[in-house]
């Protein structure tokens, strides 16, 4: 397992949108645990692949630490079937360090993807799981979550995001696993 790096706002590949991906290669199964370990190491509870310079419709989630019944999840070209409900909850990125901000989202969601192995499965999720794939699924989207803050947040979080930017663009282009 090797970690990789964290892309930061101002980094191109977090606004690119992710390809889908055909077939489930030993490459592929690396990024997974590639991405694990990444993610674990930042004490994060999910990561995308736009999240490491990669631009395929990939994301792991592991919500653990607070929700310690779940598991930890791997989704290839997930796609929301359905939501309900809504709530507003604080949210903070791997990819903006230091920024949080209340986001509103869908309560529940279904959702269709494919597993590590290239099995297909639905799950129908809700709480933290929910919210937590939610905010992944916007990096595949190449949405940040400072597009869901407000203006008046905004405003208050630009310096911090001048500052993000001129480090992210520093960073390398994104990868591809081919």
């Amino acid at each position: 397992m090797a970690l990789l790096e964290i892309k930061k706002f101002g980094c191109p590949v977090l606004r690119q949108k992710a390809t889908l991906i055909c077939d489930i290669t030993d490459e592929v199964q690396q990024l997974i645990e590639d991405m694990f370990a990444t993610m674990y190491a930042a004490e994060g509870v999910g990561l995308a692949a736009q999240q490491v310079g990669f631009t395929e419709r990939l994301l792991v989630l592991d919500v653990r630490p607070r929700d310690p019944l779940s598991e930890p999840l791997a989704f290839i070209n997930p796609e929301i079937l359905w939501t309900e409900g809504e709530c507003i909850g604080e949210e903070g990125c791997l990819s903006l360090p230091g920024i949080v901000g209340d986001v509103r989202r869908p309560a529940q969601i279904g959702v269709r993807a494919l597993d590590g192995n290239g099995r297909e499965f639905e799950m129908d999720l809700d709480g933290i799981v929910a919210k937590a794939l939610q905010h992944e699924i916007d990096h595949l989207n190449g949405v940040l979550i400072v597009e869901h803050f407000n203006a008046i947040k905004r405003n208050l979080v630009r310096g911090q995001l001048r500052k993000l930017q001129r480090e992210g663009k520093r960073q390398a282009l994104g990868l591809t696993y081919k």
